[in-house]
């Protein structure tokens, strides 16, 4: 939690508190089976645990030299997705919007804002569809495996499931728009920014890039970095 202290626009002061403790998810999955690693470690947040779970599956993959199907990584890259328009609807709609309404909670926010979160619920749903047709339920998935999945969706669910998401496009485009209005270049300064980088729009696959031009194979990542357990 962060108390910054502002007067007249500057900053005078930040105290940063983390409330969290260490989860030592390193010790849990050592000496467990390399099959319960993905399923043990999507466990480490409930918002974007397919994140932490591709993680997981990339890394025991690469150790035992398995490469998926076409179909297993654009299935993983749909799921990945469905992920991300959860994380991310909940971050814009109930965290950083009613900040910027001046409200305390989405919950204040909705008797002015009803519409908003009407919306916001609609296109969390769709995340939780991906994520229900793919990984077998909305939060932690079940059906993904080393090496591909225990079970694949129906071509029935899949139809429904693209009309549905064409549907939810509309929302999407308003979200941005209304996101848009929000924006303020009030500071600037030098940081580091990393990204996955390949042919694709890609958050699984890829070299790992630096906007300074750093660029970095998986293979060679701990060479260059420092890690702790937090």
């Amino acid at each position: 939690m962060q108390r910054p202290d502002i007067i007249r626009k500057d900053v005078q002061k930040v105290d940063l508190n983390i409330f969290e403790s260490s989860r030592y998810f390193e010790s849990i999955v050592k000496g467990r089976s390399y099959k319960e690693a993905p399923e043990l470690t999507s466990r480490i947040c409930g918002i974007c645990s397919t994140a932490h779970q591709m993680a997981s599956l990339k890394a025991m993959e690469h150790a035992l030299g398995i490469t998926p199907s076409p179909q297993t990584k654009k299935l993983r890259e749909v799921l990945h997705m469905g992920g991300i328009i959860q994380s991310h609807v909940f971050h814009t709609y109930f965290l950083a919007l009613p900040d910027y309404l001046g409200y305390d909670s989405a919950i204040q926010m909705s008797k002015k804002h009803k519409e908003k979160i009407k919306n916001a619920l609609s296109l969390r749903r769709a995340g939780n569809e991906i994520m229900n047709i793919i990984g077998g339920r909305s939060v932690h998935p079940i059906s993904c495996k080393i090496g591909g999945f225990d079970r694949l969706p129906k071509e029935d669910d899949i139809n429904k499931l693209v009309k549905s998401l064409k549907e939810k496009r509309r929302l999407a485009l308003k979200t941005i728009e209304l996101m848009k209005g929000f924006l303020r270049k009030e500071f600037e300064r030098k940081t580091q920014v990393i990204a996955l980088r390949s042919k694709d729009y890609s958050f699984i696959d890829g070299i790992i890039a630096t906007y300074r031009l750093i660029r970095l194979s998986p293979e060679t990542l701990s060479g260059h970095s420092r890690f702790y357990i937090v």
